[in-house]
């Protein structure tokens, strides 16, 4: 067995990710590491926005007066795959926050369902997780 994925199948991952992506409005990220893929949402929060919103509105000004500030951008992290040499034979282990580590052994969270041992599966249960 290879002892990371290769760039062509990374590639490949990451073309899979972004149709994913476009197809069901998401913001999946995925990053690897040796034999394993990283599988992690982004959204940005939006609490900068309210702030800015609400000052205008006591100053009484318009809010494209106000000056714009970057939103910070949320990483929650879903679950890691494990390369075992096919596109289509991956396993999947779901990151738990009470204990900050994927767990190999869980079978019973939101999404499980979903995991047929490919990426689209894995990107599926993803919609699940920690919603």
């Amino acid at each position: 067995m290879a002892k990371s994925i290769p760039k062509d199948i990374q590639k490949k991952i990451l073309e899979i990710v972004e149709s994913f992506n476009k197809e069901h409005k998401t913001s999946f990220q995925m990053t690897f590491r040796g034999k394993f893929a990283y599988l992690a949402k982004t959204e940005e929060e939006a609490m900068a926005n309210i702030f800015r919103q609400m000052i205008a509105q006591k100053m009484g000004i318009p809010i494209e007066k106000m000056p714009k500030q970057r939103s910070r951008i949320i990483e929650t992290k879903l679950g890691r795959l494990k390369y075992n040499g096919q596109m289509d034979n991956w396993d999947f282990a779901v990151f738990k926050y009470s204990r900050e580590f994927y767990d190999t052994e869980e079978f019973m969270f939101p999404g499980s369902f979903e995991l047929d041992g490919t990426i689209e599966g894995a990107l599926r249960a993803g919609l699940e997780l920690y919603n």
